[in-house]
């Protein structure tokens, strides 16, 4: 029996040998941000702040990019409502040549940056003082 297109030619031991990549890469699907980097240094600080007792840290998704959602359990403000969650981006900054976190919530245009991405202890400092002025807030 002979085969006609693409895989004319193709069998070598028994099995079709698989197309090249270019033909099974689709531009359209192809995150338009580096998520590996993110994935990671948000990781590792979701880590961090789940050792806080009343802190719950979870993964949500905004434009196309990977964030923390900090949610701070069981507390109030100053009028008895519940404190608002902290969403944290992370990006990289070429002018500074290195990811940082962010507070999401402004967008990476006008965020407010919180720690470079290798200073965890004080990310995870800048992250607890933004809950804690949430808290206070009047």
């Amino acid at each position: 029996m002979t085969m006609s297109g693409r895989h004319d030619g193709g069998r070598t031991g028994g099995y079709l040998t698989a197309p090249p990549p270019e033909e099974i890469q689709r531009a359209d699907l192809e995150p338009c941000v580096p998520q590996r980097e993110r994935v990671t240094y948000l990781s590792h600080l979701q880590t961090r702040l789940g050792r806080h007792d009343g802190i719950v840290a979870g993964f949500a998704v905004i434009d196309q990019e990977l964030v923390l959602n900090v949610i701070p359990v069981g507390r109030l403000n100053a009028q008895d409502s519940p404190v608002r969650a902290l969403t944290v981006g992370c990006c990289y900054v070429p002018d500074l040549g290195q990811w940082w976190f962010y507070r999401a919530a402004a967008g990476q245009d006008q965020a407010e940056r919180l720690a470079p991405t290798n200073e965890l202890i004080q990310a995870e400092q800048s992250v607890l003082f933004a809950l804690a002025r949430r808290a206070r807030a009047v």
